[in-house]
């Protein structure tokens, strides 16, 4: 968790800010799902935070503070927001070839599942190695671990978008970036939040991504 007054991350048992010193309230359940989006979203933004102050420092500890019910809504969080980021891409994008009003319900939706199809199958694969190195099966870790690598892609998705393809250079710099802030986050991912031993994770993050682009292209290539 998070201190609601300076933003330091917290263990998820703490009593009081180490940073701050303020108190700790016990955290009430959400009643609503309203409620537990919203609060899921407050997580998610300071993890963020957190994130980009040391992408591959601090995945582990933006895991950490959290509790493993505000973990599983804040890795949640990430993969939506991968998958809104297609979406606004794909409309961004439309826009600039004339064809956005030709979008309809039904292409919306497969538009939809083709952006989850490689969340749902990095964060399996992530599963998968965790099981078979660890021989643990903590899906929490996983999602958040996958949701997290996904977010530089996210941030090329929409930046690419508003750019256009008219601003090819800028898109190509932009991808760079982005492919290799994906790649340290999944490192970092397998090595701080999985709990993968250096050398394992990385032997396992290009064994990841190609196992992660392979399924999700026969998955696609089946659905439609």
């Amino acid at each position: 968790m998070f201190c609601s007054q300076c933003g330091t991350a917290a263990d998820g048992g703490a009593a009081a800010c180490v940073q701050c010193g303020l108190a700790f309230q016990p955290a009430a359940r959400p009643a609503l799902n309203a409620d537990r989006a919203v609060a899921a979203s407050k997580d998610a933004a300071r993890a963020v935070k957190l994130l980009l102050s040391d992408p591959v420092g601090s995945i582990g500890a933006a895991y950490e503070a959290l509790t493993a019910g505000q973990a599983r809504d804040v890795g949640i969080a990430f993969c939506v927001l991968f998958v809104v980021s297609c979406l606004i891409a794909i409309r961004l994008v439309a826009r600039y070839f004339g064809g956005f009003f030709s979008i309809g319900l039904k292409q919306i939706l497969q538009m939809t599942l083709a952006a989850a199809v490689p969340v749902i199958c990095i964060v399996a694969i992530l599963f998968g190695f965790e099981m078979l190195l660890l021989k643990k099966n903590d899906l929490l870790r996983a999602i958040f671990a996958g949701g997290a690598a996904l977010l530089p892609v996210a941030f090329f998705n929409i930046t690419a978008g508003i750019l256009g393809a008219s601003n090819g250079e800028v898109i190509a710099i932009v991808a760079v970036f982005a492919l290799c802030y994906t790649i340290l986050l999944l490192y970092a991912g397998c090595r701080d939040v999985l709990k993968v031993s250096s050398p394992l994770a990385a032997v396992g993050v290009p064994v990841i991504l190609l196992a992660t682009g392979w399924l999700t292209k026969i998955i696609l290539a089946s659905i439609f």
